[in-house]
């Protein structure tokens, strides 16, 4: 099973230590019966200006790998939020004409 994390901003993830990180991906192994091994990162997948998205492999027992794939979503933005690190989500502005501007052209 490969997991492919959400978004996080890279400023952001340099913050959480290699060791922070594999403390976390042993703690899924020993908190989840579902996983047969500990779970790996794999590395970066995608690498763009504001963030990157990690790959995160793990193997689960049979039939378990969207139950273990939820359990590491889970697990990871827990761990991001008790750093106190935002995850970047989409954000749309919206613009408004001038009503008198709308009217004028509605006629």
């Amino acid at each position: 099973m490969e997991l492919h994390a959400e978004n996080v901003s890279l400023r952001s993830i340099t913050m959480i230590t290699q060791h922070s990180r594999k403390k976390l991906l042993i703690t899924l192994l020993e908190k989840y019966d579902i996983f047969v091994d500990t779970p790996v990162i794999n590395g970066v997948q995608v690498l763009e200006l504001s963030n990157y998205v990690l790959r995160i492999r793990a193997e689960t027992i049979p039939v378990m790998q969207w139950a273990g794939a939820r359990a590491i979503r889970k697990e990871v933005k827990e761990h991001i939020f008790e750093k106190g690190i935002d995850i970047p989500s989409p954000r749309m502005v919206v613009y408004s004409k001038d009503e008198e501007e709308v009217k004028a052209r509605g006629r």
